[in-house]
């Protein structure tokens, strides 16, 4: 009888290991509070007000404490901050009559994951209605995944659309007192990809579309070696039993 309890607890163990590995915390990070930012901590927070000032960051691709990657392939990564929200967007001098430090038009933004994830959630910032801070549109992000393509589109000072579905949560409004911040709950359902791409949505200068990221949380999918095993703990859990 010992032995068999011995067997069984030693079983359980491994059950709950994999269980474990299955649970593992979701990768979070937000600029706005400061929580998780790892290397991306040091993207410098800078306030370019013309066209006449560079950027000091040097930064084209950091990693959260919790393991996604911030990456650009134009310019460089930059902090900004409005009305006390927080949010990364590109340098890029090619654009002269960009944002300076925004996503806008022909720059990309990617955040990815070391393996296939769910996106819980993206935190997209300085996404603002007509005549905020003399923007001449109702401003749209453009954010994709695999084969999928959304668009968060303004509605009014405090309301923005999803695409392709789901609860969009305001977190500053998007008048010019506010931060242009909404969150995207599940902006892909559950489909697992490991890299997601941000992009304005308009050609033009800032006037247009032009956003930054303030979060984001992403649940690392099992490794298939994880679920067979607990597939086989079972049936010899089941053999046993008879």
């Amino acid at each position: 009888m010992k032995i068999q309890l011995q067997r069984l607890w030693a079983a359980a163990s491994i059950v709950m290991g994999s269980v474990a590995a299955i649970a593992a915390p979701a990768n979070a990070f937000n600029f706005t509070t400061g929580t998780n930012l790892g290397e991306c901590g040091d993207i410098p927070l800078e306030q370019l007000s013309n066209n006449s000032e560079v950027s000091i960051s040097t930064t084209t691709s950091c990693t959260t404490a919790d393991g996604i990657t911030l990456s650009t392939d134009t310019g460089v990564l930059s902090l900004k901050e409005v009305n006390g929200t927080k949010g990364v967007g590109i340098y890029d001098d090619l654009h002269p009559n960009g944002s300076l430090q925004e996503i806008d038009y022909g720059e990309h933004l990617m955040l990815s994951t070391a393996g296939p994830s769910i996106w819980k959630y993206i935190d997209i910032s300085f996404l603002y209605q007509e005549g905020a801070f003399g923007d001449v549109v109702d401003e749209v992000a453009k954010i994709s995944a695999g084969e999928k393509m959304g668009t968060l589109s303004i509605i009014d000072e405090d309301t923005a659309e999803w695409s392709l579905g789901g609860i969009v949560e305001m977190l500053s409004k998007s008048d010019s007192t506010g931060g242009g911040s909404y969150r995207i709950h599940n902006p892909f359902g559950d489909m697992e990809v490991s890299k997601v791409t941000l992009t304005s949505n308009q050609d033009g200068n800032y006037i247009y579309s032009d956003f930054g990221v303030s979060g984001a949380e992403a649940m690392p999918v099992p490794e298939p070696s994880v679920l067979l095993g607990i597939a086989m703990l079972g049936g010899v859990g089941a053999l046993r039993r008879r």
